[in-house]
Formats: structure tokens, sequence, C-alpha cells
């Protein structure tokens, strides 16, 4: 609060959220009717009949004396402290008629108000940069005269293999970029798929600071790890994709070198934690499980994976993202408001990073291989039970037919 009343109204960030409302009521996508009136039914008590549709979306004038009015009244004397905890049950002298809680109420003394008022700016605090991811050009690109009715592929190197579909049918200035990254690193064992794992769950941890002003620009991006590698996407507006993608991957190039201590220990345990309550899972999701590790060519358990867990370090996931990332083939698929042109672009600007940042060589056609399922034998039926310590009163059957 006492930033806020430091650095007093921003008109820039009037103005940047201004232009977010606009861009978010310009390309509204269509809703359920049913939703879209129990939305609108409150706006008729704030907003006048003609302002009904447009009402939460609009910001028509910049009042900096409204706002540093309202600031003013932020003050301890106007504030209501709520604290809660156990420990304070012996202090309660009074119960709330609804659902029986006990409270106490008190005043806060002049010398507890007196702390809150003489504070000072922490400097660790400030207010937001300009978001960059804001689009400003929403420009619907001519399709190519040889468009094609499904997705072809515009970009073909030992590196890259890049499918384009221009978008023919929704014509809104949106993109959707998924790249595929395969390395035969990725779940080479159960070690490997872990620290595989560990790795994305950090990196993703660590993009936050960009997550949010791309979440409110409507820029929208994940980071999965797969069998056989990691799956990236990127969707949103497609003025500023290319900047998301470039922080991304400039995020990428150094990360391994910079794992916080700290958040490693958080994650790793949260993932511990993860693959423990697996055992306490539905029924139903065991034998999806199970039908898995039985069919699939390579399949790790959830035992496989703990037992290994332990003997990973911060410093041997750090040497394994360098090989995670040292040698890989990309799949690519951008679909919307892109031409050739632009789609070339995005592919070339990742090409680029991987191979002069990164020093990413290419597999060879040899180990861009995907796992096999298992045939089962003609007109067999065989049978796979599996017991669960937590669900012993509860059981769930899966079926798996092979059609041929």
């Amino acid at each position: 609060m006492k930033l806020l009343h430091d650095e007093g109204p921003q008109e820039w960030i009037f103005n940047e959220y201004k232009e977010l409302l606009d861009i978010e009521f310009r390309f509204k996508e269509k809703e359920k009717p049913s939703s879209y009136v129990s939305y609108l039914c409150p706006n008729l008590f704030l907003y006048p009949l003609e302002e009904i549709l447009v009402g939460t979306y609009m910001l028509t004038e910049y009042k900096p004396d409204l706002i540093r009015d309202l600031l003013d009244r932020l003050t301890p004397e106007n504030m209501r402290l709520a604290v809660v905890g156990k420990q304070f049950e012996p202090k309660c002298d009074q119960t709330e008629p609804w659902y029986g809680t006990k409270y106490t109420r008190e005043k806060l003394s002049d010398e507890q108000l007196k702390k809150f008022e003489n504070v000072t700016s922490n400097s660790a605090f400030h207010l937001p940069q300009p978001n960059e991811f804001i689009a400003t050009d929403f420009t619907l690109l001519a399709p190519d005269s040889d468009i094609a009715p499904h997705p072809t592929i515009m970009y073909n190197s030992p590196l890259i293999r890049a499918w384009l579909k221009q978008d023919d049918e929704y014509k809104v200035p949106k993109l959707n970029a998924s790249f595929e990254f395969i390395s035969p690193y990725a779940y080479l064992d159960p070690e490997c798929t872990n620290m595989t794992h560990l790795f994305i769950s950090l990196f993703k941890d660590a993009l936050n600071e960009y997550s949010y002003d791309a979440k409110l620009a409507s820029l929208g991006w994940d980071l999965n790890n797969t069998k056989y590698g990691m799956m990236l996407n990127i969707s949103g507006y497609s003025h500023k994709q290319s900047v998301l993608l470039s922080k991304v991957l400039d995020k990428l190039v150094e990360f391994s070198k910079n794992i916080d201590p700290k958040r490693y220990e958080i994650i790793k345990e949260q993932y511990a934690r993860g693959l423990k309550n697996f055992e306490a899972e539905q029924p139903y999701q065991h034998a999806i499980y199970n039908i898995s590790l039985c069919l699939f060519e390579r399949a790790w358990s959830k035992t496989d994976l703990m037992e290994s867990l332990d003997g990973i370090t911060r410093e041997k996931l750090s040497e394994f993202a360098n090989e995670l990332l040292s040698k890989m083939f990309i799949e690519a698929l951008i679909h919307g408001n892109a031409n050739k042109e632009i789609a070339m672009g995005i592919v070339k600007m990742l090409e680029e990073k991987l191979q002069t940042q990164l020093k990413t060589k290419p597999l060879l056609p040899s180990q861009v291989l995907r796992f096999r399922e298992i045939k089962l034998p003609n007109k067999s039926n065989l049978v796979f039970e599996s017991y669960n310590s937590v669900h012993k009163s509860s059981s769930c059957i899966e079926k798996e037919y092979n059609l041929i």
C-alpha cells in the first residue's frame, strides 16, 4: 500500500487495461446462451440498458483524482484485520449464529496503528513493467494461393520438420503452434524419465515471470514431458507469439546453468509425493495405467520411478538437461493466422537459437522412431490382475480389444 501511495495513479496502466478489455470484447468467442445470460443478469443493476453488453469491457475516462481518493481511504484506521488460527480459540468469546463459528473482536491499539502507519517502501516491490505481449496488429493474412485443406510440410531439415495449416474457416487473428522436441534421452530409463519431468517442472516454475503477462494478453503456453521428449504449445493472438516463443527459448538456453537449489528441493519433493500418492488414486485410473504397462513397448512403472529418484541431484539434473538438449529432432505444426512467410520466420528463429546457442545437433533418422504397442495373439484372452493396498473394498475392470 505504501508503494501505491508513493507512486500514485499511473495513466499508462489505465490505458493498458483499457486496451486489454477492448481486445477481449472485440474477439470474444461465442458462449452458451444459458451461461451468457447468467453472466449478463448482474449487469442490469450496474449499467444503463444500452451498456449491458459492453459495460464490463468499457473504460471511457481516466480519473486520477478518484484513484487518489480511494488510495487515501486505504489507511490503517479504515482497516479490518482478520487473524485465523486454532491457537486463538481460548480467546474467542462470541459465536456467529449461522455456522456456530467462534470469534472475538478487539480494537487495534494505538501502538499497532502507529506501527502500520510508519512503514517504508520495500525495495523488493515495484509496479509492473509495460506488457510486451499485448497484440496491436490484428490483420487477417490472406491465404496463400495454393492453400491446402490439410496440414502440409513447408520446411524439412535434419533438425526440424514443420507443418503449416492456414486458417480458412474461423478467420480470427489467432495462431496455434506446437513443437515436439524428440530426444532419445527423455525416456531412456526410469532415472532419465524422472529428470525430464523435474527439468520441465522447474523450467515452467522459473518462467512464471512471463506467464502472467502473457496470460493477461491472451497468450497461452505450456510445456509437458512425453515419452519422446517435450511438447511445447503456444496459442493466442498471432502478432506477439514470436515474442513469447523467443522468451521461452532464451530461458531454455540458460536454464540448465541456473537451477535454483531451493526450488529444486521443493519441486522434487512434490514430484516424489505425487508418485507415492498414486497408490491412493481411483481404481479406474489404476486399471488404465496397468493396461499401458502391459501393452506399451517401453513403459516405466511408478515403482521404477520411485526407486530411481533418490540418486538424482541438482548437479546431475543440470548435466542431464545439457544432454537432453544436445541432440534432438523437432516436429512442428503451425495453424491459424499465418502464411508461409510468417510461419517460416517462427521455424527459422527456433532452429537458429537451437543451433547457435544450444549447439543442438540433429538426430539420425533411425533415432526418430515411435514406440510400438504389443500385438496380442490372435483369438487370445489374457487377464492381468493387480492388487491395491488402499482400495481394498472396491475394484475396476478395464477391457482392451485388438481389432484386426
